[in-house]
């Protein structure tokens, strides 16, 4: 019944504006003084069968607006809200689709509507939920944002650092503390704590940095410094790149944050590995030179391109993933002909990150976005929506 009663206060406007919908974004005819009021009389029926738990006479309703006057919003709205009752988001989908047809202009408030309702149906499932949650929690949705803080309580790590991700300082706070309690290998944390943004996190990054037996602690913590631009940090990042006994990524990523920090020291350094061609032990070239290249992402030039355009073509679907999202700022036609040919790929995973980095950096439209609403991977289709809230607010 959540999702008929959300309907009300949107059912009784389209009541009293119902004529003027019609109008709205030019897809419409303005209502002509004398002219037949039957569609508005239809769609106040259909909103109150549709308030009274009566779904079969709303879609009724609904659909003799949509069928006799199609060039009706109101109508759609209604129809979209009844199928939305009915089956959920994707029913509300299909319903936009069949209204849209061959119609060039999306509707941006209606697709708003679908999005959300599909984005509560993920917010009930364990592997969607947490996403879902967050991106209907920054679209300022009270109810969302208090089923993130309640699961914060019960210490989910999930959603606290979905919490973290919309600026929540409490959360943070939470993710820096359980970061610097957690013993061992720690770098999702890491990148958890990276991606509030907070400065209040950079002492504890520092103090990572002193991490001897755990190598891939200290590059993620100085990646993350770079990212903060943590100033502070300079003579340690110094002292990890100059240490010739450090192993790969660690140099490459203290390398990479003195760059972020205006000290070109290791430019040379990253700027080799980018373009070395082989490697005694039979490693792979590609994986070494999008490590630098990644580093490098601040100051792109032609040779710089140039490597990641190659690695577009590399056998390993992971490879070509890596260096479209890379490459996606500069060449936008070329990296989308590449990523819609890695929603193809076998690996689920390499759909998935390809789905997101068309939908979240290079779909800008509409019409991309409701296609990948109907994505195969349910990570994807929340991506898309929350994409849909963004760009609709």
């Amino acid at each position: 019944m959540r999702l008929v009663t959300t309907t009300i206060g949107a059912g009784l406007a389209v009541l009293s504006i119902s004529a003027a919908l019609g109008a709205r974004g030019g897809q419409t005819q303005p209502a002509r003084p004398g002219a037949p009021a039957e569609e508005n009389i239809l769609i106040a029926q259909g909103w109150s069968s549709l308030v009274a738990g009566q779904l079969t006479d709303a879609r009724a309703k609904a659909e003799q607006v949509v069928q006799r006057y199609p060039r009706n919003v109101a109508g759609a709205v209604l129809l979209v809200e009844v199928e939305i009752a009915r089956g959920g988001g994707l029913a509300g989908l299909s319903a936009y689709d069949a209204w849209m047809g061959d119609r060039k202009v999306e509707d941006g408030n209606l697709l708003r509507r679908v999005s959300r309702a599909m984005l509560w149906d993920a917010a009930r499932v364990p592997e969607a939920s947490v996403d879902a949650l967050q991106y209907l929690a920054a679209d300022g949705d009270a109810e969302a944002r208090g089923q993130l803080a309640r699961r914060m309580l019960e210490n989910s790590l999930g959603e606290t650092r979905a919490l973290a991700r919309i600026g929540d300082e409490a959360a943070a706070r939470k993710l820096i503390d359980t970061m610097d309690r957690t013993q061992g290998s720690k770098t999702l944390l890491i990148a958890a704590v990276v991606e509030t943004r907070s400065p209040l996190a950079i002492p504890s990054l520092i103090r990572i940095l002193d991490d001897t037996n755990h190598p891939e602690n200290v590059a993620a913590a100085a990646n993350g410094l770079g990212q903060l631009n943590a100033r502070n940090a300079l003579p340690q990042l110094q002292r990890l790149f100059t240490d010739q006994a450090q192993i790969s990524p660690v140099r490459f990523s203290a390398a990479g944050a003195l760059i972020k920090l205006g000290d070109t020291s290791g430019l040379a350094f990253l700027q080799a590995r980018l373009m070395q061609e082989a490697f005694p032990n039979g490693g792979s070239p590609t994986a070494v030179r999008l490590a630098a290249a990644r580093e490098l992402a601040g100051q792109p030039d032609r040779s710089w391109i140039t490597v990641l355009e190659e690695a577009l073509n590399d056998p390993a679907p992971d490879m070509r993933v890596q260096a479209a999202e890379l490459l996606a700022p500069y060449e936008v036609d070329l990296v989308r002909g590449a990523v819609e040919r890695l929603l193809r790929d076998d690996n689920p995973a390499v759909r998935e990150r390809a789905g997101k980095l068309l939908v979240q950096r290079l779909a800008g439209d509409f019409g991309t976005l409701r296609r990948m609403l109907r994505s195969p991977d349910a990570p994807v289709q929340v991506a898309a929506a929350g994409r849909i809230l963004e760009l609709s607010r």
